[in-house]
């Protein structure tokens, strides 16, 4: 038996009506790229291109690409978090 080589599935391309989505909801819960970085752990430049919907361009001087996919997930799934953390009563912080 030889072993299969992890292949990664092909995630379709975010939508601008998802991009748009989340920048709507940034506003929404009156939140500053600044504050939504310090929540994130992402930097303030890297919500800017989120909310571009791009990939910063790797060497000056390059056209910037579209958002990954995978990355857009990671960065979907920490707005997540910090919408769970904002919408619920104060509580103890969460602790392993």
């Amino acid at each position: 038996d030889s072993i299969m080589p992890h292949t990664r599935e092909k995630q379709p391309r975010v939508t601008s009506a998802e991009i748009a989505a989340a920048r709507l909801w940034r506003w929404r819960r009156h939140l500053t790229m600044v504050e939504l970085a310090q929540l994130t752990g992402y930097s303030v430049s890297a919500i800017m291109w989120f909310e571009r919907g791009q990939s910063p361009p790797r060497t000056t001087g390059v056209k910037p690409r579209p958002v990954n996919p995978h990355a857009w997930q990671r960065y979907k799934m920490l707005c997540g978090a910090v919408e769970e953390q904002l919408s619920r009563p104060r509580r103890e912080p969460f602790q392993w």
